[in-house]
């Protein structure tokens, strides 16, 4: 686990650690992105949830920590370049920067491996569509559903 810091060194208490199994319920309740807990009532979703029971690799997904509290999900791809396949907060923890941390030091680590980083996000999420333009990604491809997103970071001799 490691404490986040903003470019203005204001400091922005979140940890990631990996995911446990023990996690499942709140990560499939942040990928459905309002965060709300699972309705026994409702059939097809308790339905999705057993499929993404079944399907639950722990060890590509951090949990995000406010504190002690549990407040997001990071999913991370490391290969010839980075990609986000996922970063979600909770509603009641969105606003605070934690977000904002976490892509900061991802693009530290873009800089210093000279890997750019990749995205998808939904046409409708405009709030995260324009953090990522202030943090410089920009467009490259678009769907119907989303924009696809790089930051491509610049060799230090330039």
């Amino acid at each position: 686990m490691e404490d986040l810091y903003l470019k203005k060194k204001s400091l922005v208490t979140c940890t990631l650690q990996r995911a446990k199994p023990e996690d499942c319920e709140l990560m499939f309740r942040l990928q459905k992105l309002d965060g709300a807990k699972i309705n026994p009532e409702d059939a097809d979703e308790v339905a999705r949830f057993e499929i993404y029971k079944r399907e639950f690799a722990p060890s590509e997904i951090q949990v995000i920590y406010s504190g002690t509290t549990p407040v997001g999900r990071l999913r991370i791809v490391r290969d010839e370049d980075l990609y986000i396949g996922g970063l979600q907060i909770l509603p009641e923890y969105r606003g605070k920067l934690i977000g904002t941390a976490i892509l900061e030091r991802l693009i530290e680590e873009s800089k210093e491996t000279l890997k750019s980083i990749r995205l998808e996000v939904f046409h409708s999420n405009t709030l995260a569509f324009k953090l990522y333009k202030k943090l410089d990604f920009r467009v490259i491809d678009s769907n119907q559903i989303q924009k696809i997103m790089v930051y491509q970071p610049t060799h230090p001799d330039r």
